[in-house]
């Protein structure tokens, strides 16, 4: 528990039994209104707690059947005023009585409220925290700051009895206890909501975290299918591209030997073209000889012919020159008779 004043005073009740708890700076008071007496406790101990201990939630126990009759007890039968200063005296040891005690009718719940964040308070201290808002912050009165110590001085006789202070003391203790009982069990219920939402919001996210863990064993079981089918088919590949380069290899030596075969064939058809051809031309040439003989043979025969010949030849057309001539005449004859008779006609 923290409380945002370096000084402060809060009401405790424990067991029915009333008394103050103060901080000052990082030590704690306690400080019994009935035996007077004043304890100090040093940091980080337990403080306000009951026989069966503050659970370690730092939630605040429910009130045990004992001091709830005990409150309830005080409520509707407050006990009638002792020897001990008006009130009911608390058992003094060897049967001793103790002076009359000033009570303090000082408001408790008047001062300035801080904020603290995640504790809903701390078992039979006299704090209230409130729900502000949805977001688990809880506003705390804070206790009003006392003042330093002083050397106590004999107080006057007041003007008012004894026993009327100690009855409105008295009432403003009830009016206190019941708002504070109040306060707890609304505080009470509001903390059972939230942890009933709490609950149904665990219960909620444990069924999301489930549905998701099956979603992502079944997408991982998918992928490791798929894995596998994708290394099988890669496997597969791999060997056929194997088998591949083997054939290639074989296709590749195979038309190897077959280029270097076809290159020696076609160089022996080029010889042999070439021995062909020489021996083709050598028959050629000697052919072209024997007929070049043949034709000079009967070019000289023909030349012979012509020239015994060439008179009979001359005699024959001087003979035709005269027919010619002889008709040509005798046709331009013809022509002038039908041109004079043709007009002798018109």
């Amino acid at each position: 528990m923290k409380i945002n004043s370096p000084a402060s005073v809060s009401l405790l009740y424990a067991g029915g039994y009333r008394c103050w708890f103060m901080k000052w700076g990082c030590f704690f008071f306690w400080f019994d209104c009935e035996t007077r007496r004043c304890v100090a406790f040093p940091p980080l101990v337990a403080l306000a707690t009951r026989a069966e201990g503050t659970p370690a939630s730092g939630l605040p126990l429910p009130l045990r059947p004992a001091d709830r009759t005990t409150m309830n007890t005080m409520k509707t039968n407050p006990p009638p005023p002792s020897k001990c200063g008006g009130r009911a005296a608390a058992p003094c040891r060897q049967g001793a009585q103790l002076p009359a005690v000033r009570p303090t009718a000082r408001p408790l719940w008047r001062s300035a409220t801080g904020s603290l964040t995640g504790v809903t308070g701390v078992t039979g201290v006299g704090i209230a925290p409130t729900l502000a808002d949805s977001g688990g912050q809880l506003s705390l009165p804070l206790a009003q700051s006392l003042p330093p110590p002083v050397p106590r001085r004999p107080a006057k006789e007041p003007a008012v009895s004894m026993e009327t202070q100690e009855g409105s003391a008295e009432t403003d203790m009830r009016v206190q206890f019941q708002d504070r009982e109040k306060e707890l069990l609304d505080q009470i219920r509001i903390l059972t909501m939230k942890v009933n939402l709490l609950g149904q919001e665990n219960k909620d996210k444990d069924s999301m975290v489930t549905s998701l863990t099956k979603q992502m064993n079944a997408k991982e079981l998918e992928l490791e299918e798929r894995l596998a089918t994708e290394r099988q088919t890669h496997r597969q590949s791999l060997e056929k591209l194997a088998k591949v380069e083997n054939l290639a290899k074989e296709r590749m030596l195979l038309l190897q030997e077959n280029a270097r075969l076809h290159h020696e064939e076609v160089e022996k058809m080029k010889m042999q073209h070439k021995e062909s051809m020489a021996a083709v031309l050598e028959g050629k040439e000697k052919e072209m000889q024997c007929l070049e003989e043949k034709i000079g043979k009967l070019k000289q025969h023909i030349a012979d012919l012509l020239n015994g010949r060439s008179r009979e030849r001359q005699q024959q057309l001087d003979e035709l020159r005269k027919e010619l001539n002889r008709i040509t005449q005798e046709n331009e004859r013809m022509q002038k008779k039908l041109d004079s008779r043709l007009e002798k006609r018109c």
